[in-house]
């Protein structure tokens, strides 16, 4: 009987351990994903692109995934913003970028026509930020790479949230003056849609000559 009671408690050990398995995987069906294209402000086929936009696989290391609360694990290399024309002409330095797609349901509000569009909040360390979107892909920058800073880690300390809303849109991006009160009553109360960040564990690796 003893020893039958000690078999059982040990199996009962064994389950207990798996039940609490921590280590994080990929999301079988993330609110988001990784959009691996070869012009991370366009398309595949090369339609309606510039030359010096940057692949994803310029990057992010292949294997980057979000994970069930939107943290992105990715190892980000850097870009030269300065030939990224494509996302803002006239930066200088190394830049860190995340392209990806939403997995929402197609939006439909157009430049001269009311209907279902994204609001999005940015929470960049003290930074406060919000705009306007009616794509579901993103191309998201992180940050500049810090040479001053031993592992650029800082750049995790991002958060953006959207909210999908009806209405007449107008096209604002990365503001940092107030919301107008008619945009923040058509989030508030509403949860979003999906929240991105970096996660802790992402890596950044420095600029190379032939980077």
């Amino acid at each position: 009987m003893k020893k039958t009671l000690i078999i059982m408690l040990s199996i009962a050990v064994l389950f207990g351990f798996a039940a609490c398995d921590n280590t994080t995987s990929a999301n079988e069906d993330p609110i988001a994903t990784i959009k691996w294209v070869q012009n991370m402000m366009g398309s595949n086929d090369g339609s309606g692109t510039r030359a010096d936009n940057a692949a994803t696989d310029e990057a992010l290391e292949e294997g980057a995934y979000f994970d069930e609360d939107g943290a992105l694990h990715a190892t980000f290399k850097p870009i030269d913003n300065t030939k990224f024309t494509a996302y803002s002409a006239g930066m200088t330095g190394y830049g860190y970028y995340a392209c990806y797609d939403i997995n929402i349901d197609a939006l439909t509000a157009t430049a001269d026509k009311a209907g279902t569009y994204l609001i999005y909040t940015i929470q960049d360390g003290e930074k406060s930020l919000w705009g306007t979107s009616a794509s579901r892909a993103k191309c998201t920058k992180i940050g500049d790479y810090n040479e001053e800073a031993a592992d650029n880690s800082y750049l995790t300390d991002i958060t953006i949230k959207y909210y999908v809303v009806t209405g007449e849109y107008n096209r604002h991006t990365n503001t940092d003056t107030d919301m107008p009160e008619e945009l923040k009553a058509l989030i508030d109360g509403k949860s979003p849609v999906f929240t991105f960040s970096v996660a802790k564990d992402s890596k950044f690796t420095a600029p190379t000559s032939e980077a």
